[in-house]
């Protein structure tokens, strides 16, 4: 878990500030059923968070 969340954080700091890149991890997405990414990283939903950082970065939101 610890390494899928290192690759998250890497790929937010390309997006976000710091603070926000930490705000995001911890905020209930409504593309990832309303759970935070650190819940979904946990759950093992590594890909739907990857996925969302991805969309976020192209500026592509479903």
């Amino acid at each position: 878990m610890i390494l899928q969340l290192e690759y998250v954080v890497e790929q937010l700091s390309g997006i976000y500030e710091p603070a926000e890149a930490r705000l995001w991890l911890f905020s209930p997405q409504k593309l990832l059923d309303g759970a935070t990414p650190v819940d979904a990283i946990r759950q093992g939903r590594i890909d739907d968070v990857r996925r969302l950082v991805d969309e976020s970065r192209d500026g592509v939101y479903m």
